[in-house]
């Protein structure tokens, strides 16, 4: 399901920061412990959001007392999470996202539609991709 205003399915978009292990790392081992570690429902719901941190395990996403801390964050837009879009993978994606971010303000500023503003970034996005992502034949 695409993102649709006038149907009320709009939806956002979901993705971050992720952890990984270089592939040139000489301690592969002692990373794969700590990235564990820092994954764990364990962690997530203790250390990791008492630090400040924005847990990923929806453990702690669900878990009372992590919501409780944080004012009622989690339960508030748990929702919102489940039902967002993964963010692109692709070598073009940040790319485009930072055009079009730099597009999107000014025209908000100045009043744009939003069918204005959608088929801009719409060029953006294929502008972008054409130049990143030639096509081939």
């Amino acid at each position: 399901m695409m993102p649709d205003s006038a149907r009320r399915n709009a939806r956002s978009l979901f993705g971050g920061a992720g952890l990984a292990i270089s592939a040139t790392s000489e301690q592969t081992h002692a990373a794969a412990e700590f990235l564990a570690h820092v994954g764990s429902a364990e962690c997530q719901r203790g250390e990791y959001v008492r630090a400040g941190g924005q847990p990923g395990n929806r453990a702690a996403w669900t878990d009372p007392d992590v919501d409780a801390a944080a004012g009622g964050f989690f339960s508030a837009t748990q929702r919102t999470v489940e039902r967002a879009f993964m963010r692109p993978r692709d070598a073009g994606y940040p790319v485009a996202h930072r055009r079009v971010a730099e597009a999107v303000h000014p025209m908000v500023r100045r009043g744009a539609t939003a069918r204005e503003i959608v088929r801009r970034c719409n060029e953006i996005c294929a502008a972008t991709y054409a130049e990143l992502v030639p096509a081939t034949r």
